[in-house]
């Protein structure tokens, strides 16, 4: 398949809700560890839609999959993909028929307690693994009968799990939150370069292969000022309902957390 532009190279996310369990040890602990530990599936090889018509399947096949860096004991545990936020590491992981199971040792900051608090009680329920995309082939395409593509399936067959997230909510690329919208779009306007360029040398009914809409520098670029611009947000939200506590002005913690998921403005929430 001639390949239309090159490759974005931006870590993308996808969301998994499943089972969160609580790993409880077997027989006398370790003495001095007291960690808490979870398991929970990380990824499948579920159809999982990126944007639009553009769909995308991971490929569990063990010669798809760099397991290194998350066999390795440092691969991280993170709130919300924020690589400042961190919750726990990976112990172990495993790839076993169609999925990826991790096993997390939280850490013992007093973030990740309120964390295990939310966890225990059923309202985490929510993961997301971020990972790197090296190869992928198209897996299939649907047309109508002008031609327009109306779905295209790509199979991703060598990829790199890189770290797993507690989440609140799906990654929507209209909350703020995983995947950003401009990272996300450029890998679909790659996707859809390829497929255009696929067609066009096997039925000439494409001449001129789709172009990404900005260069992958560009969207290197325009994703960390997004991240560091949100991380702000976030940041001077918490400290605002800090800092209303600490002076006797009552408990905004989850108002915070409301505020930093519906992108309110630190601005907005001050006022409040």
């Amino acid at each position: 398949m001639p390949a239309a532009s090159e490759r974005p190279d931006a870590i993308q996310t996808r969301h998994l809700s499943g089972v969160i369990t609580r790993v409880r040890a077997e027989g006398e602990p370790t003495e001095g560890d007291e960690s808490i530990r979870y398991e929970f599936t990380a990824s499948t090889d579920g159809v999982v839609q990126l944007w639009g018509s553009t769909f995308e399947i991971l490929d569990h096949a063990p010669k798809s999959v760099r397991m290194d860096w998350f066999k390795s004991g440092n691969a991280p545990a993170l709130w919300m993909h924020d690589r400042t936020q961190i919750r726990g590491i990976i112990e172990s992981a495993t790839l076993s028929g169609n999925k990826v199971s991790v096993i997390v040792r939280m850490s013992p900051n007093e973030d990740t307690k309120e964390l295990i608090k939310d966890i225990d009680a059923g309202i985490i329920r929510n993961v997301s693994i971020g990972y790197r995309v090296f190869a992928e082939v198209m897996e299939s395409r649907e047309v109508d009968a002008d031609g327009y593509p109306t779905k295209t399936t790509w199979r991703v067959t060598d990829w790199e799990p890189k770290e797993v997230s507690f989440v609140t909510i799906p990654a929507d690329v209209d909350t703020g939150f995983g995947r950003a919208a401009d990272e996300l779009k450029t890998r679909v306007s790659y996707l859809e370069g390829l497929a255009a360029a696929d067609i066009s040398t096997r039925t000439n009914t494409m001449s001129d292969p789709v172009k990404p809409t900005i260069t992958v520098e560009e969207s290197d670029q325009k994703r960390d000022a997004a991240l560091t611009a949100e991380r702000g947000r976030a940041a001077r939200i918490h400290e605002a309902a800090r800092a209303a506590k600490k002076n006797g002005l009552g408990d905004f913690d989850e108002r915070a957390q409301e505020a930093i998921e519906k992108n309110e403005s630190s601005e907005d929430f001050h006022r409040h």
